[in-house]
């Protein structure tokens, strides 16, 4: 076998098993003046802040939350994909007083 193409190949071998499987985890933080944001890939919140607006986790998709998240009343998150709390927290700013029904 040609020295080069034995270089190329084992370059690309040695490539492959350093660069990562998974897609990458973006860091973000929610919405925070009302609009409605549709995440497009793995997101982790990661840092205490205020949910004020709507979040879409569509199928396919993770959200990570290992920090305190307080949600705004008329808030909302569509999870269609999977949500995933890792020492955080969702916690209701204004929280119902009655009973309420989850589908």
């Amino acid at each position: 076998m040609n020295k080069r193409i034995l270089v190329i190949l084992t370059a690309t071998l040695l490539l492959g098993m350093v660069l990562p499987i998974t897609s990458p985890t973006i860091a973000a933080t929610p919405p925070s003046d009302g609009t409605t944001v549709t995440l497009t890939e793995d997101t982790h919140w990661n840092q205490t802040s205020t949910m004020n607006g709507s979040v879409i986790v569509p199928a396919g998709v993770n959200l990570t939350i290992s920090e305190s998240i307080s949600v705004v009343e008329g808030s909302s998150l569509d999870v269609q994909g999977n949500l995933i709390i890792d020492g955080g927290q969702l916690n209701a700013e204004n929280p119902p007083s009655d009973l309420q029904f989850w589908s």
